[in-house]
């Protein structure tokens, strides 16, 4: 019930004019203000996310470095931002933090908005796979796709690699470069 009338408090602020910065008063800024530690629990150290690496690596340590918090959601949330840095810091205080309802709402919108690790971290392995004159074609491919205005985006690119890894293997086939020709214009 509190959530929702700060978050209707705002919403009055925005339409009011008054919502050009954030608040930054206790009530406002604070996750769980009813949330209380136990004497004994110690405050870990946290590994700082900051927006590049494995994102799921990540999770499950930062996960396991609270197990001291009695496997309690609202610990894990709200103690979350102090093991971002960087891009991934920048990216939370931006988030209106009454939209996560639990643990799950929290880690599942950070998956997407960080998701691109993942994706490049699989192509990576795969790339490692191939021979150094495949990965040469490949790199230059996609530069030609980038300055002739073909490839606009990191999806297109993603969808570039991916059509040319389904290929029979040698990047520089015609064949190859026709299918990531038409999935970038077309």
């Amino acid at each position: 019930m509190t959530r929702k009338l700060r978050s209707l408090e705002l919403a009055m602020k925005n339409l009011q004019g008054l919502g050009g910065y954030k608040s930054v008063s206790f009530k406002d800024i604070c996750m769980f203000l009813g949330v209380n530690l136990s004497p004994v629990f110690k405050m870990p150290k946290f590994e700082k996310y900051d927006g590049h690496g494995d994102l799921v690596a990540y999770l499950s340590r930062y996960c396991n470095q609270l197990r001291g918090a009695g496997r309690k959601e609202e610990l894990l949330m709200a103690y979350f931002r102090e093991s971002l840095s960087g891009l991934a810091s920048e990216w939370f205080v931006n988030q209106d933090i009454d939209k996560w309802i639990s643990w799950d709402d929290l880690a599942n919108e950070f998956m997407q908005q960080f998701q691109y690790n993942v994706e490049l971290i699989r192509d990576e392995k795969s790339l490692t796979s191939k021979s150094s004159i495949e990965v040469l074609k490949l790199g230059e491919m996609i530069e030609e796709g980038i300055k002739t205005g073909r490839i606009v985006s990191f999806a297109t690119l993603n969808g570039t690699t991916q059509a040319i890894q389904k290929g029979s293997g040698i990047v520089g086939e015609k064949k190859n470069e026709e299918d990531a020709s038409a999935i970038v214009v077309g």
